[in-house]
């Protein structure tokens, strides 16, 4: 017998099962291609494993609505569930079959994204609400900051209602300006600009600060963000014309005067000037958006603030009649 005599291999027949596929016995092939081995053998394979950031994309992105239920801003959960999700649907995609959860990471993504352009959204008036506590606890009590940051708060919302001030009188000039600037909308502008979705229920709600020698006019204007520069300006030219008829006879000529244009957030016009003659016309001296123009006609000797006068409501003087049995 040559001694270059091999046996045969009984189990040659079978062959080597390709990969993937069930073996003669039965149980699935453990064994996978080797391109790179010599001759093309096969080595087995090892199982793929989850992504566990698409896996936390996919549960911050569930997680999130539940910070909302309980009053806690869901940026942070949201912009969490895109971050990972972004990092995962990568892994997955650069893994060539070792890393799998790419549909987790994009179900993220598509609860995520939405999460977080609405978080954003609701953001704006907790983080504007921080800003004001913040520079209301900087301005110490009865500073004239104090007491314009008070005054703006009334002009907010009618639901205290639509005249406002620091004294009896100042709220009945609250209440002329009020309706002559309500008055004058009306008539000259259009009506997109009359009829929008307000707090104030289409109102100029009005905070007047009457002191000796001076007077300013504070008023929230409706659907302020749909007048374009040109209306503003005309706008602004008709509140200067109604401050300076509403104080005639409270004021002397050359006292000074001033009006502040807000609408949800911003000024949009801010006016100084001086109180003109009965027969005169009087431009205002300085113009602009700065509210710090407005802070010297909040100041004064008392150490409080100054409290807002609210227009009731409700007719006081009324009878009342007896509830029926």
């Amino acid at each position: 017998m040559s001694s270059d005599y091999q046996p045969p291999n009984p189990f040659s027949q079978f062959g080597t099962p390709p990969p993937g596929q069930p073996s003669p016995y039965g149980a699935p092939s453990p064994w996978g291609p080797n391109p790179g081995g010599p001759g093309g053998y096969y080595q087995p394979q090892t199982p793929s494993r989850l992504s566990l950031y698409s896996l936390f994309s996919l549960l911050s992105a569930l997680f999130a609505p539940v910070l909302f239920c309980m009053c806690i801003p869901t940026i942070a959960g949201s912009l969490t569930a895109v971050v990972l999700g972004h990092i995962g649907l990568y892994q997955v995609q650069r893994s060539e079959g070792r890393l799998h959860g790419a549909g987790l990471a994009i179900a993220g993504l598509l609860l995520g994204y939405p999460l977080l352009l609405i978080s954003g959204v609701m953001a704006v008036p907790f983080f504007s609400g921080f800003g004001e506590g913040w520079e209301r606890a900087q301005s110490p009590p009865g500073s004239p900051q104090a007491r314009l940051k008070e005054a703006e708060s009334t002009i907010t919302t009618q639901a205290q209602g639509t005249a406002h001030g620091n004294t009896p009188e100042a709220v009945e000039l609250a209440k002329e300006f009020g309706s002559l600037m309500k008055d004058l909308r009306e008539a000259l502008f259009t009506e997109d600009k009359r009829k929008a979705i307000s707090l104030t229920g289409g109102n100029f709600v009005t905070y007047c600060e009457l002191r000796d020698g001076k007077c300013a006019f504070l008023v929230h204007v409706p659907a302020y963000r749909k007048f374009d520069d040109d209306a503003k300006e005309s706008l602004a030219e008709l509140a200067w014309m109604t401050a300076q008829s509403a104080v005639q006879g409270k004021l002397a000529p050359g006292d000074d005067l001033a009006v502040g244009m807000k609408g949800s957030l911003l000024y949009g016009s801010v006016m100084v000037g001086k109180v003109a003659a009965e027969d005169e016309e009087s431009d205002p001296d300085e113009q602009g958006t700065d509210k710090d123009a407005l802070l010297p006609f909040f100041e004064g000797d008392d150490e409080a603030p100054a409290a807002a006068v609210i227009e009731p409501e409700i007719d006081l003087s009324a009878p009342v009649e007896p509830a029926q049995p």
